[in-house]
């Protein structure tokens, strides 16, 4: 216990008239009884008493050292400190509530700009590993990819350790009448596993449920944390009801932690439908098999250890492969021959999609470096107020 003690040592050091009170006569004590030793030596008097204090050390070093050992030297720079501010604020109220005023401006500017850049180009993904993660476009600027190409990607890759595709929407929730809108994402059977995001209940969708037309559950659904608590109250029993999408019934197989929001940072998702259940929602379009339909975004995790030069490599070397097999029917004579000719390229996405920080990006920087600047400018107007302040004590 003794940390105990040393704390309440400590604590009982905040006292301080009692403190130097005490430390001053163990000082004196201690210089008694050098000077004792001197005078049974058959040392004069006087000369006892300054052998004494020469052994002994300067008192003043020793009391700051022993403030040290028995306190917290910076609380009472800061008690100090703070006193000496409210002096100087007393004295003159107008600098420095102008002072403060400046200051607050700047910095609360400062962190509000920065609040946004952080939550749409900055923090990562709340997932395993979000480093890891790399988009897969075509060329250097196609994000949006086919789900031929998805399907090939998945199937014959070797560059990474798992892979994913996905898609926001939107679900109508009604059965007729005014409509009631929630945030969908189509996604791979995959997309959970890749992340390394688990289910808080139930489970999270698997490969056999993302087969063309569904799965042999039939039409299944996970839903958000947030949903479940919204529409659902927060029910222990969730799992096996079912929700109505676009006047289609999917039963819920699963609910997320609630930490996980989905990878589009400007807004959370409500409900995740597999890929394969496409044409039961949207039976005009061809989704699955329209090699035209520019639709879904492909993100990898490049395994551990592994470069991402590396991985470029092996995703590029799959390429002509790939391109060959999912050759649009749409396309002829340069259209043909200019799909041919591409290629795959991977970015990095442990922040994951941002239409804000994507649209915004140059606005946004802009913005920060001004209000930085703003703030520097108000620094150094106060230097100068110091200064003047000081010039003018002098004269």
């Amino acid at each position: 216990m003794s940390w105990l003690g040393d704390t309440l040592r400590r604590l009982r050091s905040w006292r301080h008239a009692r403190f130097d009170e005490d430390l001053a006569e163990e000082m004196r004590l201690h210089l008694d009884l050098r000077a004792a030793d001197r005078l049974a030596e058959g040392m004069p008097a006087r000369e006892a008493r300054a052998a004494a204090r020469k052994q002994f050390g300067n008192p003043a070093v020793l009391r700051e050292t022993s403030r040290e050992a028995w306190g917290w030297t910076f609380a009472d720079q800061a008690r100090q400190d703070i006193r000496y501010a409210v002096r100087s604020f007393l004295a003159s109220p107008g600098f420095a509530a102008s002072a403060v005023l400046s200051l607050a401006l700047g910095i609360g500017a400062n962190t509000a700009i920065f609040s946004i850049i952080n939550a749409v180009m900055l923090r990562s993904l709340p997932v395993e590993n979000p480093n890891q993660l790399v988009q897969i476009r075509m060329g250097e600027g196609g994000e949006e990819l086919t789900n031929p190409i998805w399907e090939q990607i998945r199937d014959h890759q070797q560059a990474f350790s798992g892979t994913l595709a996905y898609c926001p929407t939107r679900f109508d929730l009604s059965d007729g009448g005014e409509r009631s809108y929630a945030n969908g994402i189509w996604v791979s059977g995959g997309f959970f596993q890749t992340l390394g995001v688990p289910a808080l209940q139930g489970r999270t969708l698997q490969a056999m449920d993302d087969r063309h037309g569904g799965g042999a559950s039939g039409p299944v659904a996970v839903i958000s944390y947030a949903f479940w608590k919204r529409n659902f109250g927060g029910a222990p029993n969730v799992v096996g009801k079912t929700v109505r999408l676009n006047r289609h019934t999917f039963e819920i197989v699963g609910v997320t932690p609630p930490w996980f929001t989905g990878l589009n940072t400007d807004q959370s998702f409500d409900i995740a439908v597999p890929i394969g259940e496409a044409p039961v929602l949207n039976p005009e379009g061809d989704m699955l098999n329209g090699r035209a339909t520019w639709w879904l975004y492909l993100l990898g995790r490049i395994p551990p250890g592994e470069r991402l030069a590396r991985a470029q490599d092996r995703i590029r070397s799959l390429a002509p492969e790939i391109l060959r097999a999912t050759l649009p029917d749409e396309f002829d004579g340069d259209s043909r021959q200019e799909y041919l000719k591409g290629t795959f390229s991977l970015h990095p996405a442990a922040t994951g999609f941002s239409n804000t920080g994507g649209r915004y990006r140059t606005a946004l920087l802009t913005l920060m470096a001004t209000v930085g600047l703003v703030l520097l400018i108000g620094c150094a107007n106060l230097a100068n107020l110091q200064f003047a302040r000081h010039a003018a004590r002098a004269r």
